[in-house]
């Protein structure tokens, strides 16, 4: 007779676990299905395309990589994207070594009675690479989250890769790795950002923008953020008044440098070259200012095909130097680079001589 009872109450035990398991089966089939929506690790590109779509694709998501001013473009934009869709619910930005595991687990998994979804931003998740078993158990407690909200960790910029934070990385429905932009794909952003100030610039001014003599994207946001707020709210900007903002004053540019070598105009070459030094300006940046200047003339000379970080002045070269010409100051720039790194002469002294061959002729 006692061991009736036992076994109808055993039942219902049973019963909330097979209710419990499939609930978990069905959570994690929602999070499978999320997941599946974006790639599971890539880098600008592929993040840019789950950015377009991350309000309706949350899932815990990961950022790592070097470029901080690309982090913090990816994040103004996913906030802005998400108050848009989830006007009742603002994102949550905690820091990872004030808010602890607790802090940020509670925050994602607790959720509100008046919001139904969820955005935490967690910067500065390397806080909790000091510890190798921090990283271990906040990847085996993210299948608790629910499936409708977004988690975002954000690893800030460092020297050497942090593997005890792997497990976490592993754990995350997507990882993205934001080490920088080529040139190539830098304008493209520097445009989104710039839509995102209310900045217009005329064509003609974005070409003057990128012959900045630093192309990162640190810089050429910095450069947006100043001409915005000269601009105000929906202001455009000329050619002629992004050379007059954005310029360094009596200084000169590598776009000055560029053009003294498209004209070969030998003095006033030299004279560019030596101010740019002094104003310090690497090597390094003035040597691929003028090696892509010859590459970009080179494929201007054999039909115009690829990517030409210079146009207007590549194509100067284009015109009025012969292909030889140009192989032959391609040659010599390449000369120079193996000579400086191999200690042969100074950088500055070789700079010197590379600028007067190249007008030379």
């Amino acid at each position: 007779m006692a061991a009736a009872p036992s076994k109808r109450a055993a039942a219902p035990k049973h019963a909330a676990s097979t209710k419990a398991s499939g609930a978990s089966k069905a959570a994690g089939s929602r999070r499978a299905t999320a997941s599946a929506a974006a790639p599971r690790a890539g880098g600008p590109a592929a993040c840019e395309a789950w950015l377009a779509r991350a309000a309706e694709s949350p899932g815990t998501t990961y950022l790592s990589g070097n470029d901080e001013s690309l982090k913090a473009e990816i994040l103004h934009a996913l906030k802005e994207a998400w108050v848009s869709a989830v006007p009742d619910s603002p994102p949550s930005v905690l820091r990872a070594g004030e808010a602890g595991p607790s802090g940020v687990l509670g925050a994602v998994q607790g959720g509100s009675l008046f919001a139904s979804r969820s955005l935490v931003i967690v910067l500065r998740v390397e806080d909790w690479a000091r510890s190798s078993s921090i990283p271990i158990a906040v990847g085996q407690a993210l299948a608790q989250i629910p499936p409708e909200n977004l988690l975002v960790f954000v690893e800030s910029a460092g020297d050497s890769e942090r593997k005890h934070l792997n497990p976490l990385r592993a754990a995350c429905a997507r990882v993205f790795a934001l080490d920088g932009l080529p040139p190539s794909e830098l304008r493209h952003w520097a445009e989104r950002h710039a839509r995102r100030q209310g900045l217009a610039l005329a064509g003609d001014a974005w070409d003057a923008l990128f012959e900045l003599p630093r192309l990162d994207t640190g810089e050429v946001f910095n450069e947006l953020d100043k001409l915005a707020a000269w601009a105000g709210e929906g202001g455009a900007v000329t050619r002629e008044q992004t050379l007059a903002l954005v310029h360094p004053a009596g200084g000169a540019t590598l776009g000055d440098l560029a053009d003294a070598v498209a004209s070969r105009a030998g003095a006033l070459a030299m004279d560019c070259l030596l101010r740019a030094l002094e104003g310090g300006e690497s090597p390094g940046s003035i040597l691929f200012q003028l090696v892509s200047l010859l590459t970009g003339a080179l494929r201007l000379k054999a039909g115009g095909g690829g990517w030409v970080r210079d146009r207007r002045r590549s194509g100067i070269i284009a015109q009025a130097w012969s292909s030889e010409e140009i192989a032959r100051g391609l040659d010599l720039l390449y000369r120079c680079e193996r000579a400086w790194k191999t200690g042969r002469a100074p950088d500055e002294t070789l700079l010197v001589r590379a600028v007067l061959g190249l007008v030379g002729g």
